[in-house]
């Protein structure tokens, strides 16, 4: 990037925090009088201390205001967190999503047949019981109070197509997400959770591609006009084969024509997997089917794309991909600190949740384009171990007039690599790596 490119971001993020910011206060209702702590300074507070260190304090953050030139205690900013603030930054996470440009894409190979690659999931926090009201848990051994965010993440951009935040009760099956964002030649993958015949029948009437596990109780026919149901897993048993594909039609009513993939799983992959499954039905106070623990002996994988085009070990291959959303949580949770929203009320944890994500978005839009180079891959823990340290003296520069906030960002950019770079990982190459592998 130029000197120009780096100015032209810094403006992106000002005009975000700044402007945005103070039209976002109006429109929510934060901004009901004149006061030094207007919507700007409340955003760029939380949304900056949140980044420099995930767990901080309302007196730690009432320490970063100090820092942006303006004086308020904590409990000063303890009553501003309320319901108005919270939805001044909703309105900004979602403008920032959709604000995204297409930049920072990796096509290669198959991959370029795709104009998009959604992937698919939630994640869950668990909340003070006081937030029940508003965040009821699922029940059970699990949190009388959580929340869920529900994330559509397109692969090849690095971006995201939206973050939608709900109670912890709320069945994943129900989400909008997997056919929200299916186009012509895109993408989605999905785990179990997501499964819904509907859904995919909507993807694949969009001219879409879908890519997911298969539960076992799903119904299944060898021809569109059967009436009895097919035994795959009797029938995957009795062949020879380790893995290969089968044409079958999904649904008693859909009938939508499908590839089903499979490959045997090793043994020991085999006994895991069943006594996780009986863990799991005990925990819930059910029995596990006889056939369900059978066809744990298989993986097994749906989809539409086309058999001319993909082989089965390259469908396995791209549903490989849908585990980088899992490791994307695992840096909100585990680095960038998400988990650690504590508050004892929904209007606070919802600020403090809002304020990260759009922290995290704003990483994440500044590293999407340099995520892979011919000599590295980033590593985002690493990358946002690093951006931290640029923090402190990010927030001294949006104090004063966001002059030095270009050469900031350059000299993160231009120093990523590599000391954000992963290390080379022979035995177990990443994802990309496979993919480069095998020419995707």
């Amino acid at each position: 990037m130029s000197k120009e490119d780096f100015t032209q971001v810094s403006e992106q993020i000002e005009a975000l925090l700044e402007i945005s910011s103070r039209r976002a206060g109006q429109e929510s209702g934060f901004v009901k009088r004149r006061s030094k702590v207007n919507a700007a300074v409340f955003v760029k507070t939380l949304v900056l201390g949140l980044l420099e260190k995930g767990d901080a304090s309302l007196s730690e953050l009432a320490g970063v205001a100090k820092r942006l030139g303006v004086r308020i205690s904590a409990s000063g900013l303890a009553q501003r967190m309320n319901e108005a603030g919270a939805d001044l930054l909703r309105r900004l996470v979602v403008e920032q999503i959709q604000s995204r440009e297409a930049q920072g894409v990796s096509r290669r190979g198959i991959l370029q047949n795709f104009s998009a690659v959604n992937i698919v999931d939630s994640s869950q926090m668990s909340l003070s019981a006081r937030c029940q009201s508003a965040f009821a848990g699922s029940g059970g051994s699990a949190s009388s109070a959580s929340a869920k965010l529900q994330v559509s993440y397109e692969y090849l951009r690095g971006d995201f197509n939206a973050i939608e935040v709900e109670s912890g009760r709320a069945p994943d099956q129900h989400s909008r997400l997997p056919t929200a964002f299916a186009c012509a030649n895109s993408l989605t993958l999905m785990d179990l959770g997501y499964f819904s015949q509907a859904s995919l029948v909507a993807i694949a009437q969009a001219a879409a591609f879908f890519l997911t596990r298969l539960p076992t109780q799903v119904n299944l026919y060898w021809k569109a006009d059967d009436a009895t149901k097919a035994d795959v897993v009797s029938y995957l048993d009795a062949q020879p084969a380790d893995s290969g594909e089968l044409s079958v039609f999904l649904g008693a009513a859909a009938r939508l024509r499908i590839r089903l993939v499979f490959r045997r799983r090793p043994p020991e992959i085999v006994a895991r997997e069943r006594r996780r499954a009986i863990r799991n039905a005990q925990k819930k106070k059910r029995s596990v089917s006889a056939a369900h623990l059978k066809g744990l002996a298989w993986q097994v994988c749906i989809t539409n794309l086309p058999a001319a085009l993909y082989t089965p070990d390259q469908i396995f291959l791209l549903y490989s991909v849908r585990w980088q959303i899992e490791l994307l949580f695992k840096l909100w949770k585990s680095y960038a600190g998400l988990n650690l929203c504590r508050a004892q009320r929904p209007e606070r944890f919802l600020c403090l949740l809002y304020a990260h994500l759009l922290g995290l978005l704003l990483f994440h839009s500044l590293v999407a384009p340099y995520r892979c180079f011919e000599c590295a891959e980033l590593s985002l823990p690493k990358a946002f171990r690093y951006f931290q340290r640029c923090l402190p003296r990010l927030i001294r520069a949006s104090a004063r007039a966001w002059a030095k906030v270009p050469n900031i960002l350059a000299h993160f950019i231009t120093t990523l690599f590599p000391y954000a770079a992963k290390s080379s990982r022979k035995k177990r190459p990443s994802t990309r790596q496979r993919l480069a592998l095998e020419g995707l």
